[in-house]
């Protein structure tokens, strides 16, 4: 009905203007002008009719105002039921299981236990044939998957806490620092960046947090030039920066007479006067309380060494390796270290 109103109202404004502006005695013009209004008065219901079409397989005029998530149509559907790539789902029509190949980020968002490790996680760690890094809060996962893993590759499980019962991996990740490399100083820099946390909104404590980053990044390079493997740990660094402030003039003028990179980094903490280099060293014991955790310290030991193959830090691990590697925790109040592996 409103379409019908619609068109008698155009028809009748139309006819009007042909009237008004003396249009009617060129009947062609006349016809021409009729002629586009009712093709107007068509396309109307026709973009109505096919719209949810044009939504359904995209297009120019696709509204993505909310968003353009949509169901995958059989075409697309069919590009994922090859066997490899990660396990997303199941065709609900063909009944064949859908993984993705490509090298995009995949993101699952669902409420708690609704399935989203059994649907998605489990079943990735029991096929997918590469490297995987798991963050495993519960330890469900390493539990489940780490025996089918591990009869192909290791399973490294690093787990403060013991709570999967599995034997326990150690990660140090100074192992692999390489102190004549060119990449010594950004490896160092990286790792302090990741131990001192810069939490949101907190700017007055900017300063003390990057100067603790510097202090933190020479005393790495410092420890990976000259403490044999055995000591070459963040162990050794907060024991480090636990001496009182006497007592640190002793790691720092060592670091001086080494010269170059580590002897800038112990200058640039001497320069400080006495109020400002305390403040500096607070902060940085502050950010590294976590470190005189027994836990942390086991976890940290070179006594069982992870490696993980081209990586940041020097960590070793490859597409070529099913190895996998997982951090069963409960929460705890620590800034979490960033590892990533090769796909």
């Amino acid at each position: 009905m409103l379409t019908i109103a619609v068109a008698t109202v155009l028809i009748l404004v139309s006819d009007g203007l042909v009237w008004y502006f003396g249009l009617a005695r060129y009947p062609a013009l006349h016809t021409v002008i009729l002629l586009l209004v009712w093709a107007a008065i068509l396309l109307v219901p026709l973009r109505a009719l096919f719209q949810p079409l044009i939504l359904h397989y995209g297009g120019m005029s696709a509204d993505d105002t909310h968003g353009s998530a949509r169901f995958a149509t059989d075409a697309e559907a069919r590009t994922l039921t090859g066997d490899a790539g990660l396990l997303i789902g199941r065709n609900c029509k063909s009944g064949k299981l859908l993984r993705y190949p490509g090298s995009a980020h995949l993101l699952t968002i669902a409420p708690t236990r609704s399935g989203k490790g059994v649907g998605t996680i489990i079943p990735n760690l029991l096929k997918y044939p590469f490297a995987v890094v798991c963050i495993d809060p519960k330890g469900e996962n390493a539990r489940i998957a780490a025996r089918q893993r591990g009869q192909s590759a290791p399973v490294h499980v690093l787990d403060l806490f013991g709570i999967t019962g599995l034997p326990p991996a150690a990660f140090n990740p100074l192992d692999r620092i390489d102190p004549d490399g060119l990449d010594v100083a950004d490896n160092c820099m990286t790792l302090a960046d990741a131990l001192v946390h810069d939490a949101h909104g907190q700017q007055s404590e900017a300063y003390w947090n990057e100067e603790a980053k510097a202090l933190i990044a020479g005393l790495l390079m410092h420890i990976v030039a000259s403490e044999p493997s055995a000591t070459r740990t963040l162990t050794t660094l907060r024991d480090h920066l636990k001496l009182a402030p006497a007592g640190f003039a002793g790691p720092l003028e060592r670091m001086q007479q080494t010269g170059g990179l580590i002897g800038r980094a112990a200058n640039r903490q001497l320069g400080k006067s006495d109020r400002e280099a305390a403040g500096v060293l607070s902060s940085a014991q502050r950010h590294t309380h976590f470190l005189d955790s027994p836990r942390m310290t086991a976890t940290l030991s070179p006594i069982m060494p992870l490696v993980i193959r081209r990586c940041p830090m020097g960590m070793e691990t490859g597409r070529s390796s099913p190895s996998g590697i997982r951090w069963p925790a409960r929460p705890v109040p620590v800034h979490a270290f960033p590892v990533s592996a090769d796909r």
